[in-house]
């Protein structure tokens, strides 16, 4: 996505996540003192900067038996909890965030009301978090990301499960009310989008009967479109993209390689999509969730290496000529994995994820300099 990162961190083995970065990109990550709420498991899922002093987190944590929603802010030197809304009386996840200004910010997910679930969307308005009404997406609608490309204007992609086929949802906020658009195919389940205008945005996910191949769809202020793009492999998903502008996007993903998790890259010039080679780092099976390239020459991805409960924070920077591991430190010794980034210029993001201490699950944010 672009403007905004993010990453949701689901961890097949591994998990990964991208931000931005520019000529000078972060050369030394440190880890920032973040919160938690209760004593059971939290998750941050992505992150939206809009400015330097301004950050929003969202994700959930374990309010036994149930997941509630999370949500944390950063004024310029300290992150707080700031308490999001929870759909009824079941569970509830946030996705994703988009931020175009510091005082509006529209994070979506999903509720569990038993059976099924349940798309959800709240703002922020800087102060305190709303429910929005419901968008549209039917009993079983999963929103998983969202761009707001104004404060007026939003998009969010996700997954529709309507027996016996599952397609992508993509739904539009107008500033009033949420819509559905029209999804151009079954079999297709979107991660993350991207609009780097009001009238163009990419989405990426995954397709087929096992949802293994790489989804692309475009939308050009009326419809979505299917644009081919290559499969490195087995197992293939794009998990994020970012769109610079309308003819530069960049997303990543992972996919089975001989039986090892590998990262991928795909990159859009206005009219093909090309894989483009990143290093694998360690031994083990490396996998990027999201990805936010403030410029063509500008990109910061970030994950996880390694395999199982062993998993190390991953970095992936661009210069515009080639990816670089840009080593992070990790929170803990088991299970460690970014799975959001956001960066305000070339060298100042943050990155967010989780790692487990005590066989408990605890946020962790990483800053660049």
């Amino acid at each position: 996505m672009a403007r905004r990162l993010s990453g949701l961190a689901m961890v097949v083995a591994l998990s990964a996540v991208v931000a931005g970065s520019a000529s000078a990109t972060p050369s030394t990550w440190t880890i920032e003192p973040s919160p938690n709420r209760g004593t059971l498991e939290n998750n941050i899922a992505d992150v939206a900067c809009p400015s330097a002093t301004t950050c929003v987190a969202v994700g959930h944590w374990n309010d036994s038996p149930v997941y509630r929603a999370l949500a944390m802010t950063w004024d310029g030197s300290r992150w707080r909890l700031s308490p999001a809304k929870s759909r009824g009386g079941g569970a509830s996840h946030l996705a994703r965030v988009s931020c175009p200004t510091p005082t509006s910010c529209v994070a979506v997910g999903w509720a569990q009301p038993l059976p099924g679930y349940k798309a959800i969307a709240e703002h922020w308005d800087g102060s305190a978090w709303t429910l929005m009404a419901n968008p549209p997406g039917g009993n079983n609608g999963l929103l998983q990301s969202v761009d707001c490309p104004s404060p007026t204007m939003c998009v969010a992609v996700g997954v529709w499960y309507k027996y016996p086929r599952s397609h992508a949802l993509f739904e539009i906020w107008n500033g009033a009310t949420w819509s559905v658009m029209p999804s151009p195919g079954l079999l297709t389940h979107a991660f993350d989008v991207s609009c780097p205008t009001t009238t163009f945005c990419v989405a990426v996910g995954a397709r087929g009967v096992d949802f293994d191949h790489t989804l692309v769809e475009t939308w050009d202020g009326a419809q979505w479109s299917v644009v081919p793009v290559p499969d490195p492999g087995s197992g293939n998903r794009l998990n994020a993209v970012s769109c610079a502008t309308e003819t530069n996007c960049v997303a990543v993903g992972n996919y089975d390689g001989d039986g090892t998790v590998r990262a991928f890259i795909e990159v859009w010039n206005g009219s093909t999509w090309t894989r483009q080679t990143a290093a694998q780092v360690g031994t083990g099976g490396n996998a990027l969730n999201n990805v936010s390239c403030i410029a063509a020459t500008d990109c910061v991805a970030v994950g996880v290496f390694g395999v199982g409960q062993y998993g190390q924070n991953l970095v992936l920077t661009w210069n515009g000529t080639d990816w670089s591991n840009s080593p992070a430190p990790d929170g803990g010794h088991y299970t460690n994995y970014l799975s959001a980034v956001a960066c305000v210029t070339a060298s100042t993001c943050k990155a967010i994820g989780s790692y487990t201490h005590n066989k408990i699950q605890q946020t962790i944010v990483l800053s660049s300099t």
